[in-house]
């Protein structure tokens, strides 16, 4: 398939992906570890002071399960913990019980769940919803399932930061970062457009120092773009430098009371 136009469309894409590297591939989602591993901690990092014992926490777009089980591990308390997932081709491979895991479509389960959560999480699934008018839908719906101090937080791609980290790149004459078609980075000044009045949203820039070093600096020394080599673990432990290289950020938006 070639063209992404439609839901079925984007699951019949995740499914053959998951097939084609192993429903458990961890290249199936994203193919640097490190940088999952950056992602997961600052989200938790950020929405942990937030939670209590008890709280509902939905991860949309949930993959393997990795998020929800790095969630469960890193509070001292019992959550209540759900994952919804597109592709029936994934497989948690800690069948633990340590979340409600549900296949199918997340704005089907938004309009048709009664449930409330404290937090709604999600980790480059956004940037899949096909248009940004489904991006402002996801956020519409998972608003109307909010507790009354609820959070959403979204690490995502995000347009304006790809477009300054790919100036970067072609500074250096490397080429622009490859997304798949199908990929529409979030517009941050429409979200805040379209949220600001009901939402106070914060973005939380991160990701610099390793994006610099992993996929500005590295691929014009190498030649090409690469994972998971040394280069990236030492990287992941430096502290973050000045902001712009990144394209990647977490927004949170929080309900207003």
């Amino acid at each position: 398939m070639s063209v992404v136009k439609s839901r079925a469309d984007l699951k019949e894409w995740w499914d053959r992906r998951y097939s084609e590297l192993g429903s458990l591939s961890f290249e199936a989602s994203v193919r640097d570890r490190n940088f999952n591993r950056l992602e997961i901690t600052r989200a938790i990092e950020t929405m942990r002071p937030h939670l209590s014992a008890g709280d509902a926490v939905l991860d949309a777009g949930c993959g393997h399960g990795a998020f929800l089980h790095a969630l469960a591990e890193a509070v001292p308390f019992d959550l209540d913990l759900v994952g919804i997932e597109l592709s029936d081709a994934t497989k948690d491979p800690d069948e633990t019980g340590v979340y409600i895991r549900i296949i199918g479509d997340a704005f089907e389960f938004l309009r048709a769940t009664e449930r409330r959560f404290k937090v709604v999480y999600t980790q480059r699934s956004v940037i899949n919803f096909l248009n940004e008018d489904r991006q402002l839908e996801f956020i519409h719906l998972t608003a109307r399932r909010l507790t009354d101090d609820g959070w959403i937080v979204l690490s995502e791609l995000f347009r304006a930061d790809l477009d300054s980290h790919n100036a970067y790149r072609a500074k250096l004459g490397v080429e622009p970062l490859g997304i798949q078609k199908h990929i529409v980075p979030v517009d941050e000044d429409r979200i805040r457009a379209a949220y600001g009045e009901e939402f106070d949203i914060t973005v939380c820039d991160y990701l610099n120092t390793y994006m610099l070093i992993t996929h500005i600096v590295y691929p014009h020394l190498a030649g090409k773009l690469e994972h998971n080599q040394p280069i990236h673990d030492f990287a992941a432990g430096l502290p973050e430098t000045v902001p712009g290289f990144s394209p990647y950020k977490l927004m949170v938006l929080k309900r207003k009371t």
